[in-house]
């Protein structure tokens, strides 16, 4: 899975809470780790496979919310369910 894809989907989530009148400070997590993921020079999946959900937190931007989230992506292709 491309790191376009991933951030498509975090854009997509990012929007989905922003309708639904979130908290924005979690439409800005989702939109700020979507732009992180673009910036990366390597896969997202691929650093993720090597080291697991800290390879995610060490990107700038990605805490462990949005570390678990990335990985429940990663492992089954659909985000974890709404909320």
């Amino acid at each position: 899975m491309s790191n376009n894809e991933i951030a498509d989907k975090l854009r997509e989530r990012a929007r989905d809470l922003w309708n639904r009148r979130k908290n924005l400070y979690r439409v800005k997590a989702y939109r700020r780790a979507a732009e992180m993921l673009l910036r990366l020079d390597r896969p997202v999946e691929e650093l993720f496979h090597e080291r697991g959900e800290p390879a995610l937190k060490a990107i700038p931007g990605i805490g462990g919310r949005l570390a678990k989230t990335i990985a429940h992506f990663l492992e089954s292709g659909q985000l974890p369910e709404r909320n």
